[in-house]
Order: C-alpha cells, then sequence, then structure tokens
C-alpha cells in the first residue's frame, strides 16, 4: 500500500495543484466577456409592453364605441321624440282641419238644436287638440321653422273663428253667411294644409340628416375598428416575434449547453471549463450567467478534491504504521490494569460488609431515636391537652353558674306572674253575673212588651236578642273557666318542674363541675412529669446517635474511597480495552477511507480542467 502512496504522489498531484492556483489567480476570467453583453430590456418589461399595448387599444375601442353609441342614441332619440312627434302632430292637424269643415256641414244640415250643440261641443274639442298639437310642434321645431308654426297656429284660430261663425249663421237662419264662412274656411283650411305639407318637408329633411350622420359614423367606426384589428395583429405578431427571439431561443440555447456539460459528466467526460454563451443582460441572461458561476464554483471544488484526495494518501500511511507500534504496547497495559482491578475488587468487597453491619446499628438507633422524638411530641401535646382541659372545665363552671342564676331569676319571675291567671277565673265570674243581670232584664222587658200588645211587638224582638246575647256571654264566660282551670293547672306543673330543675342544677350539676376541674389539675400535673422524663431521655437518644452518625460516616468515606479506586482501576481497564478496540478500528477505518479516496480519485478523473 506504502508503494501505491508514492506512485499517486507524482506528477498528477502536482498537475492538480498547479490546476487549483491557477485558477484562483484567474477567478472571474470566465467572465471577462460579460462587459460584451449588450444591455437589453427585461422579459417582464418586454411581456408588459406588449400587454400594456393590446390593454390601450382594448380601452380606446371601448371608448370610441360607447361615443359611437352615445351618439346614434342621440340620433335616434331625436328621430323618435322629434321627427316622428312632429309627423303625428302634423297628421292630427291636418285631420283636425277636414273635421272641423265636417262638423260645420253637419250643423248646417242638423234639425234640432240639440244636434247643433252636440256638433258645437266635438267643434270645440277639435279645435283644442289641434292648438294642443300645434303647441306641441313649435316646442319640438327648429327656430327657422317656428314662424312656419305660428302661421300655421293663426290660420287654426281663424279656422275656428269662422266655424263659428257658421255656426252662428246657422242659428240665425243666416245661409248667406254660413256658405260665405264655409267658403273663407276652405282657403283658411288650404293655407294650413300648405303650412302642415311645408313642416312635414322640412322634419323629413331633419331625419334624413340624423340618418345620414348615423351612416357616417357606422362608416367611420368600421373604419377605425378594422385599424384596431389590424395594430392589434401587428401587436400580436410583434409580441409572437420578441418571445421567441427574447425567450424561446435563449432557453433553448441555454437547456442545449446544459445538456451537452450534463451528458459529458454522466460519460466522465465532463469539460467544467465549457461555459454557457450569453448575448443579453434580461432575467434569462442572468440564469446563465449565475450557471456559469456554479460550474466555475464547481470547477474549484474538483480541483480542490483533487488534491485533498492525494494528502489523505499521506496521512492514511503516516496512521497505519503509528497503530501498528501502538497496538502491542496497550495489550501489555492492558493485563496489568486487570491484575489490579481484581485486588481493588476484594478490598472493596470487606469494606462494603463492615460498612453494612454498621449501617443497621445506625438505622437502629435512629429509629429509636424518632420514636423517642415521637414520644416527647405527644407528651407536649398531652400536657397542653391537660392545660386546656382544665380552663375548659373552669370557664364551663362558672359560665354554668352564671346562666344557671339568671335561669332561676327568670322562673322565679315567670311563676310570680303566672298567679296573675287566677284573676281570670274571677273575671268571668263577674261576666256570668252580668249575663244573669241582663237575661232577667230580658224577661222583664219581654213581660212588658206582652202587656203592651201591639205596641210593645218591637220591644219584645229586642229583649229576644238580649236574651240571646245574655245567653252567648254565659257560654262564653263558662267555656273560659273551663280553658283557664287547664292553664292554671299547666302552670302549676310547670312551677313545680321547674323548682325540681333548679334542685337538679344545684345539687348535682355543679358538683359534678368542681369534680371535672379537680381532674384536670391531677392530668396537668401527670402530664408535666412525664414531658420532662421523656426531655431527659431525648437528649440521652441524640448523643447515641451523633455517634453512630459519626462511625457509619467514616465507614462510608472508607468504602466510598475504596470503590473510587476500583472504579478508576476499572475505567483504566475498560479504557484500555476501549483504546485497543479503537485502534483496531481506526486501522479498519483507514482502510475504508482508503477505498474512498480511490473512488474520489476515479470521480474527479472524469473531470476536465484547465
Amino acid at each position: 500500500m506504502k508503494e501505491k502512496f508514492i506512485k499517486t504522489k507524482g506528477v498528477k498531484q502536482e498537475e492538480t495543484t498547479r490546476n487549483l492556483e491557477e485558477l484562483k489567480k484567474g477567478k472571474g476570467s470566465k467572465f471577462k466577456n460579460d462587459k460584451k453583453i449588450r444591455n437589453s430590456i427585461s422579459v417582464k418589461a418586454r411581456i408588459l409592453i406588449i400587454i400594456v399595448a393590446l390593454g390601450l387599444i382594448t380601452i380606446a375601442s371601448g371608448i370610441y364605441s360607447v361615443y359611437n353609441l352615445n351618439n346614434v342614441q342621440k340620433g335616434s332619440t331625436k328621430i323618435n321624440e322629434v321627427g316622428i312627434r312632429n309627423m303625428i302632430d302634423f297628421d292630427e292637424i291636418a285631420g283636425g282641419t277636414h273635421r272641423i269643415q265636417k262638423l260645420v256641414y253637419h250643423i248646417g244640415n242638423s234639425k234640432s238644436d240639440k244636434e247643433i250643440k252636440e256638433y258645437e261641443e266635438e267643434l270645440s274639442g277639435a279645435y283644442e287638440d289641434m292648438m294642443y298639437y300645434a303647441e306641441e310642434a313649435l316646442g319640438n321645431a327648429e327656430k327657422d321653422k317656428k314662424e312656419i308654426v305660428n302661421r300655421m297656429t293663426e290660420n287654426i284660430k281663424a279656422l275656428y273663428e269662422n266655424a263659428q261663425k257658421s255656426v252662428n249663421a246657422v242659428k240665425s237662419d243666416n245661409l248667406e253667411g254660413f256658405y260665405s264662412n264655409i267658403e273663407a274656411n276652405k282657403e283658411v283650411s288650404k293655407k294650413i294644409e300648405e303650412d302642415v305639407y311645408e313642416l312635414i318637408v322640412a322634419n323629413d329633411d331633419v331625419i334624413k340628416e340624423v340618418l345620414k350622420n348615423q351612416l357616417d359614423m357606422l362608416k367611420q367606426s368600421q373604419m377605425i375598428a378594422l385599424g384596431l384589428a389590424v395594430a392589434t395583429l401587428i401587436l400580436i405578431a410583434f409580441g409572437i416575434l420578441n418571445i421567441r427571439s427574447y425567450i424561446v431561443i435563449p432557453l433553448r440555447n441555454l437547456e442545449t449547453k446544459l445538456t451537452e456539460i450534463i451528458s459529458g459528466v454522466e460519460a466522465k467526460k465532463g469539460d467544467l471549463s465549457s461555459r454557457v454563451n450569453i448575448k443579453v443582460n434580461d432575467e434569462i441572461g442572468r440564469v446563465g450567467i449565475n450557471i456559469n458561476k456554479f460550474i466555475e464554483t464547481l470547477e474549484q471544488i474538483i480541483s480542490k478534491l483533487t488534491v485533498n484526495t492525494q494528502d489523505m494518501y499521506n496521512v492514511i500511511e503516516n496512521v497505519i504504521g503509528k497503530i501498528e507500534k501502538a497496538d502491542t504496547s496497550v495489550s501489555d497495559i492492558s493485563a496489568l490494569m486487570e491484575q489490579l482491578a481484581a485486588s481493588t475488587q476484594e478490598v472493596s468487597a470487606t469494606v462494603e460488609s463492615v460498612s453494612s453491619e454498621t449501617d443497621e446499628a445506625h438505622s437502629e438507633v435512629v429509629e429509636m431515636n424518632n420514636e423517642t422524638i415521637n414520644l416527647l411530641e405527644y407528651s407536649k401535646i398531652m400536657k397542653s391537652r391537660a392545660e386546656e382541659m382544665k380552663k375548659a372545665a373552669l370557664e364551663t363552671k362558672e359560665g354554668t353558674g352564671s346562666v344557671v342564676v339568671e335561669i332561676v331569676e327568670k322562673l322565679d319571675s315567670a311563676i310570680e306572674n303566672s298567679k296573675s291567671i287566677a284573676q281570670i277565673n274571677n273575671l268571668t265570674q263577674d261576666i256570668l253575673a252580668i249575663s244573669e243581670q241582663t237575661n232577667l232584664l230580658s224577661l222583664n222587658a219581654s213581660i212588658e212588651a206582652a202587656r203592651a200588645g201591639e205596641a210593645g211587638r218591637g220591644f219584645a224582638v229586642v229583649a229576644g236578642q238580649i236574651r240571646e246575647l245574655a245567653d252567648s256571654s254565659k257560654d262564653a264566660a263558662s267555656n273560659i273557666q273551663q280553658l283557664n282551670s287547664e292553664i292554671v293547672g299547666t302552670v302549676e306543673q310547670l312551677i313545680d318542674n321547674s323548682k325540681n330543675m333548679i334542685k337538679y342544677i344545684n345539687e348535682t350539676i355543679l358538683e359534678d363541675y368542681d369534680s371535672f376541674v379537680d381532674m384536670g389539675l391531677k392530668y396537668d400535673q401527670d402530664a408535666s412529669h412525664i414531658n420532662e422524663i421523656m426531655n431527659d431521655f431525648n437528649l440521652k437518644n441524640q448523643k447515641l446517635t451523633g455517634v453512630m452518625e459519626m462511625i457509619a460516616q467514616k465507614m462510608t468515606g472508607i468504602s466510598d474511597t475504596m470503590e473510587e479506586s476500583s472504579r478508576g482501576v476499572m475505567s483504566a481497564a475498560t479504557n484500555v480495552t476501549e483504546l485497543v478496540e479503537g485502534i483496531n478500528d481506526i486501522h479498519v477505518n483507514m482502510d475504508k477511507n482508503e477505498s474512498i479516496a480511490k473512488s474520489l480519485k476515479n470521480e474527479t478523473d472524469g473531470f476536465v480542467l484547465k
């Protein structure tokens, strides 16, 4: 393997190193002709210019179409609202002229006043209609035609006046006047028809002029639409040529060159000195520039990789030689460390046995100390409870005594007040006496009423009611006496029970409280004595616990020291073993590195560098 490394360090290594130095010195020389690349409009700008131009043409076409539509609409409105309306007005006026003449003839041939009156009303309506159409025609007429409309209006008025004169002549049986007015109306009707004809001709001329203007606008719109269509087609053709020249062809050239480079790399003949040809400075041109920079960077990486592969061969040679020397020394150290580890483990086992027995004794002492502390705490709690019980007994005795005194006083007062119930009996006796007297009075009143006869009948009714009232009072008094007797019996039983309760409280309950207070005092004294004994025992037990803790700490320290020494020896032995394994792994990995270096060399040999 050493001979293989020496051969590889020959001419090719010097050549690849020289190539890398040249690339470092000449970085960017590949693009020295960048200045020759002409500045050009970006692809985005080219597309936007075409789109904006088409949009402007579309907007102009739409605006012009709206303008023409408005003009056509105005012309149509003029024809509909003026031209056709004038034709209707003129036709109605001409028809009204003939209608008035017919009505005049009908009036002349009428045989009754009723018919004449009906025809007169029709005549008036016809005249009003003609005046309405004449006014409407005057409003729609051009300035130069208003004089004709005014003249026609005056003739209509004259026609109606002559018709009225004909009607009056008929009413007065003036046939000569009737026919003379008819002749006059013929002349006026002729003038009206001439004015109407002249206005109809003028109205037709206006309509023809509007139609001619609309036809001219239609032809103009067709020419402009044709021009816009031609301009749109020219812009579309220009856009297609522009996209083909500045987008499609550059992209196709770029794809062809990249395909050529990639095919060479796949065939192990990749020419990294080759570059993409760039003619424009738009987005596609900048893509080509970036591709050339990428190829240049890749060329530098491949050159460095070639040089580093040669250096890797040298490193592998040195490492393998040192691994062979270190392997023998490490094996001897590993055997010595295993013996030392065995001795250390035996000593550590002995120390662990002693330490285990010490820990057991220390645990028992600690447990006893904990029990002592628990008893001490319980004695303190017991003493506290005894004090609380003594205090509570005294307070309960004092509170009970005061409450009992208050209860006795209230019961005495209630017993005195209950004696007033006896007065209710006296009152009911008085009510019974009054009811008897009232009954006697009602009886006397009844007797006197019977003597009085018919005059005393009302008094007898009152006497009967008084007697009923006296009987009701007597019954109520009897019920009150019976109820009062029951209340008095109940009150007497309550008084007896209250006296018995007071006697029991004074003789039994208060004496039991005194006994309870004495027991609390004795319990407090016993608790204090137990607390003093437990305090003394706790102090002695704490000293014993401290001694056992010190012994346990010493044994633990010895055990930890031995364990640490044993771990250190075992760790050293393990490290030596791992070192041996690591050296073997390094040896294996160096063989892999050699294979990798060969593979990298084969890959870099497939590239052509300057």
